[in-house]
């Protein structure tokens, strides 16, 4: 009996680094850490998880886990998941900087509503974007991937071992691209708002009776509604595309 207990005492501890790592992950991660599951509910996930993975993957540890190097290896579980979690987190938020670029031309960029995800005021036309990136990414089955990517992770690489410092700085590279990312994906939509803007003004020019304050902002608003509706199918290739592109960097972060 006591055999027993020391076994499962044993098997606790060896998956508390990948627990901390996949609980670190979903703090931050798509899907998992933006308010819509409660948190007892992601602990839970995170263990069973852990549970899941730690034999079918035969994670063992060489360290004791209460030892300064158990310790050492549980911080670089927390900061491994958190890098994880933020570079998937950048598909994201690069649909949602560009929202807010394509609102200002819309004149949406002061249209605010409470966000429950962050906990405060956000632009209207980026929770339409927040949305429809999330759905994509449900329908093609983004929120498995992840659990796939924690998998690889703990795979490539397990408790106690050093991340690839190249695969490091390509995801710094990628949060440094996010407003350029953003912008290229907003250009259609800002392009088309910007000519409808320039025929407003030659119209002031031709005929400087009209009111365009009263006749432009409305037209620009209906345009700029209209193109959204014709370019989200557009934008839904856009999302699959840069997805992709961020999990194959998540994969660098452990290749050596």
């Amino acid at each position: 009996m006591d055999s027993d207990l020391l076994q499962v005492w044993g098997f606790v501890l060896t998956a508390l680094f990948p627990f901390v790592r996949i609980s670190s992950f979903f703090l931050i991660a798509p899907f998992f850490g933006q308010g819509f599951l409660p948190p007892r509910y992601l602990l839970a996930l995170a263990m069973i998880l852990a549970g899941l993975l730690t034999p079918n993957l035969g994670i063992r540890l060489s360290f004791e886990p209460f030892s300064g190097m158990g310790l050492w290896a549980l911080g670089w579980e927390v900061a491994i998941g958190i890098t994880l979690g933020l570079c998937m987190r950048l598909v994201l938020e690069i649909f949602l900087a560009a929202a807010e670029v394509i609102g200002l031309q819309m004149g949406l960029g002061f249209a605010q509503l409470v966000d429950p995800v962050y906990g405060g005021q956000t632009p209207l036309l980026a929770l339409l974007y927040q949305y429809f990136v999330i759905l994509v990414l449900l329908s093609m089955g983004g929120h498995l991937a992840l659990i796939d990517l924690l998998a690889e992770s703990l795979r490539g690489l397990p408790p106690g071992v050093l991340p690839a410092w190249n695969g490091l700085g390509r995801i710094v590279s990628l949060a440094g691209l996010l407003f350029k990312t953003a912008l290229h994906v907003a250009l259609p939509m800002v392009a088309g708002l910007v000519l409808a803007n320039l025929a407003f003004a030659v119209m002031s020019r031709a005929a400087p009776q009209l009111n365009l304050f009263s006749i432009g902002f409305p037209m620009v608003m209906t345009l700029g509604f209209l193109l959204i509706w014709l370019l989200f199918p557009l934008l839904a290739g856009q999302v699959r595309q840069i997805y992709a592109d961020h999990l194959r960097v998540a994969v660098i972060f452990w290749e050596r």
